[in-house]
Order: structure tokens, then sequence, then C-alpha cells
């Protein structure tokens, strides 16, 4: 089966994009990463020169533009991944997928934060086999929480970290046999690595 890509971020027709924010679309499956980095023309956005990574565990490639200063401001741009794009299995996007956006007139200076968390500070009963959740207030690079999982940790617990592009949550599950310990107070952290697709760091 052909992959397919299920959001992108920025959205098809969206407006006011920072000028320097990266461009992002999710695939249904897992994807070989040489097919969409080396060399990256599989995902271009028209008349940008830019760089292309991909993140395994939350299957998002994104595009971050190098010219200086990022995207021309107050700009509609066409974003393509084309049919280069293939899964683990060898298959091929059955078409390209194209989107287009337009610029703000500024780039994003602000740093990202967390809204809620789930479960939030001081909650008690918390299941020992739940997986722990923040949501952040912005699109986030996905690779700066996940790859490696050392942004988002739960003291003295092993765990995995995956990134949902759509809904901006970021979840910790715990790896050890069982989950958490039970009866036991635990720290969560979301530390400064988090960054939002405009490379700008999580505040202190």
């Amino acid at each position: 089966t052909a992959p397919s890509v299920t959001p992108t971020d920025p959205a098809s027709g969206a407006i006011a994009v920072p000028i320097n924010q990266g461009i992002t679309a999710t695939f249904n499956e897992g994807m070989l990463s040489s097919s969409l980095t080396s060399p990256a023309t599989t995902f271009t956005v028209a008349g940008v020169p830019g760089t292309v990574t991909y993140d395994a565990v939350t299957r998002i490639v994104t595009f971050i533009p190098t010219a200086p200063g990022g995207f021309a401001p107050s700009t509609v741009f066409t974003a393509t991944i084309n049919t280069g794009a293939k899964d683990l299995a060898g298959n091929a996007m059955a078409a390209n997928c194209i989107w287009t956006f337009t610029t703000a007139a500024t780039a994003d200076v602000t740093a990202p934060s967390v809204t809620p968390t789930d479960p939030a500070s001081g909650a008690i009963a918390v299941p020992i086999n739940q997986g722990i959740t923040a949501t952040f207030n912005e699109g986030m690079l996905s690779s700066s929480l996940t790859s490696p999982a050392t942004t988002f940790t739960v003291a003295g617990v092993p765990g995995t970290v995956t990134y949902d592009a759509v809904t901006r949550i970021v979840t910790f599950i715990p790896t050890a046999p069982g989950g958490f310990a039970p009866s036991t107070v635990f720290t969560a952290t979301i530390n400064t690595g988090a960054k939002d697709l405009a490379g700008n760091a999580m505040a202190a």
C-alpha cells in the first residue's frame, strides 16, 4: 500500500506563517528516511533552499529554510512531497502531495510553552501504566523531543517519547516492567531542549 500524508503544518491555505518556521508533514506509516533526505529533493518548497530531516518515531518529515532570514515575507509558497517518498516496504507515494501557505511579515521569536499536562501537577492516584502527556501552545520540532528522548523525562524511569503534530501533544510512556512504581511520587520534566518549528527553545 502506498504511503500517504495525514496532516501538514502549516495546513494548506494557511496564512501568517512565520518566515522562520519549519514546514512539516506526518506520514501514516514509517518511511524510508533516505528517500526523503538523501538527497533532499523529495520534499521541497518552490524557490527556497532548505534542509530536510525525518523523525522515525513520529513519522514527521521537516523542511527547514536555509536562506538568510528564512522565507520571504508576505509571500505565497508551494510545498511538495513527490513520489520519490517511499515507505519501509519500498512503496512510493501514489501522487505528489502539494499544499500552499502564505508567510507573515515577521519571524517567530516567541518561546513555546506547555499548556496542560496530564496528569496535572500534584495529581494523586495516577495509574502505574499511564502515559504522561503535555500539550504545547504551538507546533514543535519533533526531533527536539524524541531524538534522543532526553528532553521529556520522568526522573528515574526509563521510557519512550512520541509527539503528535496534530494535537501538539508529547507523550512519555514508561517502559519498565509494570510501568511506574506504585504509591510513589515522580517528577516529570520537559527541558529547554524542546524547540518549536521556528527553532525557539522553551524558556527556563
